[in-house]
């Protein structure tokens, strides 16, 4: 089941919760009368109504050309992840259109601004639009998304703009806009991670292992401050990069 239900994301995560011997059948019943598995929103619209969805999963395809305004059609569907293809060109504002929860497209080489129409997505819950070329003013009206717990806009250095005070945008860390250096961000948010980094890094050398090591780093990666048993992760660390 896991190679075609899309369970890391919301709202498919439920899937394994429920899926039992016992409801398996009740559940069938319910999607033979037309009743979905979980609620979705029209397009803005924040009711949510049980109707049958489907999901466009195409990630890590090498899928190259334009997506086409036609997309904006397909309003039975609540994932979108195009992540990791080499799709460009502006992305059409009938994007709007459709009831989608999960929207990704991390990793391709979209350009333009994106579409303002988004914000009428109403129950958005993940939205990554990082490591693409949008460019232009950031869409502060993105703030009305009020059901978004996931946001990533990071490297896209062309993009301009400010983000919000207060709102859903503003309640995302500073990772949320990295490599983003003509966005500006809330003070609150700009100064949260400054100058901190996370060593992950494993070492087994079959008499110490060192798991997750939080260092102060300086601005050229020079650690400031660390313990002797930091070192050891940063010396593994600096050896292999």
């Amino acid at each position: 089941m896991k190679s075609w239900i899309p369970t890391d994301y919301p709202p498919f995560s439920f899937v394994y919760r429920i899926l039992t011997g016992k409801s398996c059948q009740n559940i069938w019943d319910q999607l033979l009368k037309g009743n979905g598995l979980f609620p979705i929103c029209v397009s803005g619209s924040a009711i949510r109504t049980l109707q049958i969805s489907g999901y466009i999963q195409l990630s890590g395809n090498q899928i190259s050309g334009q997506v086409p305004p036609k997309i904006g059609k397909m309003h039975n569907f609540s994932m979108l992840h195009l992540a990791f293809n080499k799709l460009q060109g502006q992305l059409p504002e009938e994007i709007g259109q459709m009831p989608l929860i999960v929207f990704n497209l991390t990793k391709n080489s979209f350009s333009g601004q994106i579409p303002m129409e988004i914000r009428n997505i109403k129950c958005m819950q993940n939205l990554d639009l990082s490591c693409n070329n949008f460019s232009g003013t950031f869409p502060r009206s993105l703030n009305r998304l009020t059901k978004l717990s996931k946001f990533n806009m990071s490297y896209n250095p062309l993009i301009t703009g400010v983000i919000p005070s207060s709102g859903q945008l503003a309640t995302f860390e500073k990772q949320s806009y990295l490599g983003d250096p003509l966005l500006i961000l809330p003070k609150f948010i700009d100064n949260s991670t400054d100058n901190e980094g996370i060593l992950q890094g494993f070492i087994d050398n079959s008499t110490k292992h060192v798991g997750k090591v939080w260092l102060r780093l300086e601005p050229f990666g020079i650690p400031h401050q660390k313990s002797e048993e930091s070192s050891l992760v940063y010396k593994e660390w600096y050896h292999t990069h």
